[in-house]
């Protein structure tokens, strides 16, 4: 009896150790040992011991399993247990007590058994926010592959239901996966209003996209985004445009009132393409080529697939067109937010006319894309008006007055509000330390090392440690590089250009008539009212203002 009883303390320690056993099977033994009292109770002792032992061995994902399935039945013991496992799962640790209690009563236990499905695709709409359990997914976009790899504790989803906006990626099972899965119903209800203030989306390690949530006083113009944009690559912040922040299903318009208002698309196509309109060096122009290689990446995305279209399921053909219809639809904006020097670009102007020539292509094709189509048009007709503009006046010369007055037309109308051009000709003078200069005509964006030598020339000046330098009216002296673009047009209010060796810059002064009020009619302010100051002064501040770019400001 003795060595039955220890015999079976043993097994009994042999069996609870073991946590995924199944403690409820009745375990057979020989007819001789069942014959003996103590088996009854060592049965029950396997039992409850066992339970104990698998209590606290079970993974997270099977202690939650049994009461997260479902959300509409559970009892307050239940809400319990979720909510002291939610305690420790990363991605919810930012959030409050409060709004882990109200998860406990609405999040749902999802398991996938099967590697490489699909649990959504781009493009879909966001219906939950996923939390892994276990498992591990890939994050995949169209056009790049796998950017990413998201492990246990990570969260996805969350960006297409803050933004209501379409899903920016696909996600493809590694292995067998459980998530725990928030609705969006119940995420804009909980979750939308205390989610962190920043959020960002990482690509192989590195973080490509920073948002940060709008407060409430400054949401009430462009409520319908949640989120603003801080940082990011320019081609992850034109991709978060086109994917979340423009309407891909049409229903647009020629006016540009298609969208709610969205600041963060001015400011983006004012402040990221604005170096192509004003900085023509070597790194700028680098920089515009990225951009417009982004921008023609979609369209070439496009035309490679125009040919299988036809055989794409529905659900493949409508984001297609919707990914077109947002394109279309920056590009349109950035035409009329950035104007003229949209159409200086030489990239610019040829991605436009291909674009331009394939929406209209589809739209004889699909009978699609008409509002797409009317929105190029009218971006057409602003570039054909402008070119013939152009035309009309090209070949202006300008001149800087040798006495301080403003640049001015040679020979033409000065009351003609027209824009100075890079490749317009400019009159100016160059002077000598001993007050002598000479007259030059220059392209207005010659460099300062072109207007050195050209003036060295004409003044006999050896070209070795020459100098070219504006000596403004207080006595100042400010030398440019040999690099530096546009020196006319930059100089300060009666300033004046000076070549000189660079060891006598010292000898550089003032002229006479720097040193004089400028030369201009003569009134006698008395007869003007503060009212008649006032308006003129402004109209004169209006006009300057209107001629300044909004990428200068």
């Amino acid at each position: 009896m003795t060595n039955a009883v220890e015999g079976w303390h043993n097994k009994i320690k042999t069996l609870v150790g073991n946590p995924y056993l199944k403690f409820i099977t009745l375990i057979e033994c020989s007819k001789k040992e069942a014959e003996h009292k103590n088996i009854m109770h060592l049965r029950l002792e396997i039992n409850l011991e066992g339970r104990k032992r698998r209590k606290q061995y079970l993974t997270l994902d099977d202690r939650i399993e049994k009461t997260v399935t479902k959300s509409h039945d559970r009892t307050p013991e239940d809400m319990e247990t979720i909510y002291e496992e939610l305690l420790h799962i990363k991605a919810l640790s930012h959030l409050s007590i409060s709004v882990k209690r109200e998860l406990a009563a609405v999040i749902v236990f999802e398991a996938h058994t099967h590697p490489g499905a699909i649990l959504f695709n781009q493009g879909d709409e966001g219906r939950s926010w996923y939390i892994i359990l276990r498992g591990s997914v890939d994050v995949v976009i169209h056009g790049k592959g796998t950017v990413t790899t998201l492990q246990e504790g990570d969260d996805f989803g969350k960006l297409a239901l803050i933004n209501d906006a379409p899903r920016a990626a696909t996600i493809v099972l590694r292995e067998v996966c459980h998530f725990l899965r928030v609705d969006k119903d119940n995420f804009n209800s909980i979750l939308r209003d205390v989610e962190a203030n920043t959020v960002r989306l990482k690509e192989h390690g590195q973080d490509v996209l920073v948002l940060e949530k709008i407060s409430h006083s400054h949401s009430v113009s462009y409520s319908h985004f949640k989120y603003t944009v801080m940082a990011g690559t320019p081609q992850k912040m034109v991709e978060h445009l086109l994917e979340t922040r423009l309407d891909g299903r049409g229903g647009g318009g020629v006016g540009g009132n298609m969208l709610p208002s969205d600041p963060f698309l001015e400011d983006f196509l004012l402040t990221h393409i604005r170096v192509h309109a004003h900085q023509p060096t070597r790194s700028g122009a680098r920089q515009t080529i990225s951009f417009i290689d982004t921008y023609c990446s979609f369209l070439h995305t496009f035309t490679e697939k125009q040919a299988q279209i036809r055989n794409l399921v529905t659900q493949d053909r409508e984001f297609l067109l919707a990914c077109k219809r947002r394109v279309v639809q920056f590009l349109h904006c950035w035409v009329l937010t950035i104007r003229h020097p949209v159409f200086d670009d030489p990239s610019a102007l040829a991605f436009l006319e291909e674009l331009a020539s394939e929406v209209e292509a589809d739209c004889i094709q699909w009978n699609t894309l008409e509002e797409e189509a009317s929105l190029m048009h009218h971006v057409m007709s602003q570039l054909k008006r402008y070119q013939d503009d152009r035309a009309n006046h090209s070949g202006q010369k300008w001149k800087l007055p040798p006495c301080g007055q403003p640049i001015s037309l040679f020979g033409g109308d000065n009351q003609a509000r027209t824009v100075i051009r890079a490749t317009d000709d400019i009159i100016f003078r160059v002077y000598c330390a001993d007050h002598t200069y000479c007259t030059l005509r220059l392209p207005v964006n010659a460099s300062a090392e072109t207007i050195k030598l050209s003036a060295a020339d004409k003044l006999k000046l050896r070209h070795s440690e020459l100098v070219l330098a504006e000596v403004k009216s207080t006595g100042e002296r400010v030398t440019f590089r040999d690099t530096d673009l546009g020196i006319p047009t930059s100089l300060s209010l009666n300033g004046r250009i000076f070549v000189s060796p660079r060891d006598h810059l010292d000898a550089l002064t003032c002229l006479t008539e720097q040193e004089n009020a400028t030369e201009g009619l003569e009134v006698d302010l008395e007869l003007f009212s503060t009212k008649e100051l006032a308006y003129h002064m402004t109209l004169f501040d209006w006009d300057l203002f209107w001629c300044v770019h909004e990428v200068r400001m």
